[in-house]
């Protein structure tokens, strides 16, 4: 039998109790600071949550805690990193820790090591570099340990994207004769001509992407993302009284453009503006890996605050 999808509260004026009083638009100010590759890290990583998987009900099974320092305000996430030592239920074992697990079952098991059940040990099948093996705290509840599991495998998902990159980084150093140098993240890489001469903006570069891009934060598009992160987070993962948020546009224009503008004007510019563009960048998803793989690529618009490019 199908798990019914509980049908979503709509909030239409800031009296409502799930107003989102923890968002401000002003706190992403600091987003027009960043450079394009800081800006890039900060939006994937937005989508990665954006994009987790969802329950029977509706429910995406979303990062808790990167989500928690999104709702006390912080706008600048993918820099700063969230430790695995706080997250104990979940982790992650490593070949030393398997010998050990190996070795120790050895040891209280005997002449009946070759002869255990599958789920004493699982035989590890697949490709090394996509295959990770967990360990779990069974002395902790459901609801913890799903909720960490989430944040892991987003974790691990961006440490094979980051891989790829890095990969694809140094095939196109070998091929166009170009050095690569280390950027502030260090999974992410840039590739720079090894000539001396001083930065510019390339004549031929895509002008298109650039542009297209740029916009993602002038149309405030990681704001609008953590509104929409916030429909599906509003109470905490373990409790099961679960509804999805819904925002009229009106909400939207009023939390996203601020109080500036007059209220129909306000209206009227993010229903013709804002709302098709949000639409048109997360339907054709295809469209938005392939913008963002070309920005990767774009040397000098990694270097440069996207408030300049």
């Amino acid at each position: 039998m199908k798990t019914p999808i509980p049908v979503s509260i709509r909030i239409k004026t800031p009296d409502h109790p799930k107003w989102p009083k923890w968002f401000s638009i002003k706190n992403y100010d600091c987003l027009a600071d960043l450079t394009a590759k800081q800006f890039l890290n900060e939006l994937e990583f937005r989508l990665t949550l954006y994009n987790s998987p969802t329950l029977p009900n509706g429910r995406k099974l979303t990062d808790s805690k990167r989500w928690q320092m999104i709702e006390k305000g912080y706008v600048i996430i993918n820099s700063n990193p969230i430790t695995p030592s706080e997250f104990p239920t979940v982790i992650t074992l490593n070949h030393v820790d398997l010998l050990t697990i190996t070795e120790t079952i050895k040891l209280r098991t005997g002449e009946d090591y070759l002869n255990l059940e599958p789920q004493v040990m699982m035989p590890l099948l697949g490709q090394a570099q996509e295959l990770a093996v967990i360990g779990v705290d069974l002395n902790q509840s459901n609801e913890t340990i799903l909720a960490d599991l989430g944040y892991l495998l987003i974790q691990l998902r961006e440490n094979l994207k980051n891989q790829a990159l890095r990969a694809e980084a140094n095939h196109q150093a070998i091929e166009k004769g170009l050095r690569i140098h280390e950027l502030d993240h260090p999974a992410v890489q840039q590739i720079e001509e090894t000539s001396l001469t001083p930065k510019k903006r390339p004549k031929k570069a895509n002008h298109t992407d650039v542009k297209t891009f740029k916009k993602l934060l002038t149309y405030k598009f990681i704001p609008y993302l953590d509104l929409m992160m916030y429909c599906d987070n509003h109470i905490p993962f373990y409790e099961d009284n679960w509804q999805k948020l819904d925002f009229t546009q009106t909400v939207l224009s009023e939390l996203l453009l601020g109080e500036k503008l007059k209220q129909e004007t306000r209206i009227e510019l993010y229903k013709k503006t804002y709302a098709p563009f949000y639409h048109k960048i997360i339907s054709n998803e295809s469209h938005l890996t392939q913008l963002l793989a070309n920005i990767r690529k774009n040397t000098w618009a990694l270097g440069t605050k996207i408030r300049d490019i």
